[in-house]
């Protein structure tokens, strides 16, 4: 079996999927994993007390960050575009939804009021467009970026996204645009936690973990 086939055949069970939640619109690649990191933070607070020589911890929080790397191949010009479109959507998820107010400023303050920022003369009056949702995600692949919800999804923020093309491999030309034979695709991103997280005292005093299989379903 040629090593695209193992990888087709991966492909059904373990590409990525990207979910812009308040569009429920999604992107999935089927590409190979080249980096993936998943860091755990936690935040104290300390306070030093006279005589004490070590401070006093106060725990605050956990943060968890990932990282994803991929490289998505394409075998001809038709793949390469699709591939291309996906890249360009995907970065559209970035971006919050707007919606139009109709509310009918009568001056500068009234607006700053309601947005906390300055905002130019010209949409003073008129529908203005005003931040309704923020971009938030849904992401799964495999068992490395997956949760217990219903879909499945870790809901997350992306911190930032990139991509580049692959001038080794080279591009497949159509119309005037170039698509890469390879795209190399990096996401960071801030997980916000929906399991039930940490421990909690069960029979007989027993400490046990809230979510059993937490973070990797296993």
């Amino acid at each position: 079996m040629s090593t695209r086939a193992v990888q087709d055949a991966l492909d059904v069970n373990f590409s990525i999927s990207i979910t812009h939640l308040p569009s429920n619109e999604t992107v999935s690649f089927s590409a190979y994993l080249t980096k993936f990191s998943d860091n755990y933070s936690q935040e104290w607070s300390s306070e030093s007390v006279y005589g004490r020589m070590d401070p006093i911890y106060l725990y605050k929080n956990t943060k968890r960050k990932m990282s994803i790397a991929i490289d998505i191949p394409s075998e001809d010009t038709a793949e390469g575009e699709l591939n291309f479109r996906k890249i360009s959507k995907l970065i559209k998820f970035s971006y919050p939804v707007y919606q139009r107010s109709k509310f009918n400023p009568t001056t500068t303050q009234d607006v700053t009021t309601i947005i906390g920022q300055s905002t130019p003369a010209s949409i003073i009056t008129g529908n203005a467009l005003l931040l309704s949702t923020p971009p938030i995600l849904g992401v799964k692949f495999a068992n490395l970026a997956r949760s217990n919800n219903q879909s499945g999804k870790l809901i997350c923020k992306m911190d930032s996204v990139s991509y580049e093309t692959d001038t080794e491999s080279g591009y497949f030309s159509k119309n005037g645009n170039l698509y890469s034979m390879i795209y190399k695709l990096d996401l960071n991103l801030d997980i916000m936690h929906t399991d039930a997280l940490g421990w909690e005292k069960g029979d007989n005093d027993r400490i046990v973990p809230r979510t059993r299989n937490f973070p990797y379903g296993v």
